[in-house]
This record gives C-alpha cells, sequence and structure tokens, in this order.
C-alpha cells in the first residue's frame, strides 16, 4: 500500500470514528450527516469510475466493467439525494443493508484468501463476521430510531478504527528478478 492510500485510509478511518462518536452522542443529528456523506460518497466514487474508464480502463480486457460499476454508484448516489425527506426509519434501514452487504463482501473475500493461504485471512473474517453482527443488532431494534442510531455508531467506530489499523500494517512485497 502507497503513502498516499494509507494516508487516505487514515483520513476515513479518523472519519468514520468521528461519524461514530456523533452517532453515540446525537442520535438525531447523525442520520442526516452519515446519509450527506454516504450519498456524497457514491456519487464521488460513480464519477471517479468513470473518469478511470476514460482515461485507462477502456483499454484493459473487460474494462467495461468499470464503467458498469461508475455508472451504478453514480445513479445511486444521485438517487439517493433526491430521498431527503425520508423518514429516519427507511434511512437507518438503508445504512443497515449497506453495513450487511459489506460484512458478507468481507466474509467472502476472507473466505476466498483462506483457500489461497494468505496470512491475514482471520482478521477479515472477524471483521465480516462483527459488521453482520452489528446489522442483525440494528434490524433487532429497528423500531428505536435511537437505538439503531447508537449500534450503528459503535459499528461505524469500531470500522474507523480497523481503517487506521490497516493504515499502519506493514505489508511484505515479493520481489522477482
Amino acid at each position: 500500500m502507497g503513502s498516499v492510500r494509507r494516508a487516505m485510509y487514515f483520513i476515513t478511518g479518523l472519519g468514520m470514528v468521528a461519524g461514530g462518536i456523533l452517532s453515540v452522542v446525537l442520535p438525531e443529528v447523525a442520520v442526516s450527516v452519515i446519509l450527506l456523506v454516504l450519498r456524497l460518497w457514491l456519487t464521488l466514487a460513480g464519477i471517479r469510475y468513470i473518469m478511470y474508464y476514460i482515461s485507462m480502463a477502456r483499454h484493459m480486457v473487460d474494462g467495461i466493467y468499470v464503467l458498469y460499476k461508475g455508472i451504478f454508484l453514480f445513479d445511486i448516489g444521485i438517487f439517493s439525494l433526491w430521498f431527503d425527506n425520508l423518514p429516519p426509519l427507511y434511512a437507518m434501514m438503508f445504512l443497515v443493508f449497506n453495513l450487511a452487504f459489506a460484512g458478507g463482501i468481507d466474509v467472502l473475500r476472507a473466505n476466498e484468501q483462506r483457500r489461497l493461504e494468505v496470512s491475514d485471512w482471520l482478521f477479515k473474517m472477524l471483521f465480516g463476521i462483527f459488521q453482520i453482527l452489528i446489522a442483525f443488532t440494528c434490524f433487532f431494534f429497528l423500531n428505536s430510531v435511537r437505538a439503531v442510531t447508537i449500534v450503528y455508531g459503535i459499528g461505524l467506530g469500531y470500522s474507523g478504527i480497523v481503517r487506521i489499523i490497516l493504515a499502519f500494517r506493514r505489508r511484505a512485497i515479493v520481489y522477482t528478478q
């Protein structure tokens, strides 16, 4: 991981920890702030993938999938910006589904890394399982938006701490001649 990517992981981790603290301290305000950040991130990530496709990925094998991913993320980001007046329950369901999906992807990636005998697969597996448990806990408290926001904030803070740890973790680089 390069120094720019490490810095981005660290800054993202700090933002996630700050969002987790905000969710625990001010649950009423946190839902709208976290949703705004997520919406903007989806839109900007979609634009970034589209720009990457235009500049480089169109010359790659299966580069069209980068364009599809960019269009999908951009559409989801713009689509979610229109729904600013949703009740907080629906907004929290959107966030909880996002957390459960991310946890499932992490578990699947960790399982693949386990089959490939990568050394840190257990860390990623535990992180994915923790995300899924947080999502199920949020589903259990779905009638109370305040409780869901606090539980989601705890999971968001934990995810931020994991990102900060990953930013400082050394990776082995194998050079061949």
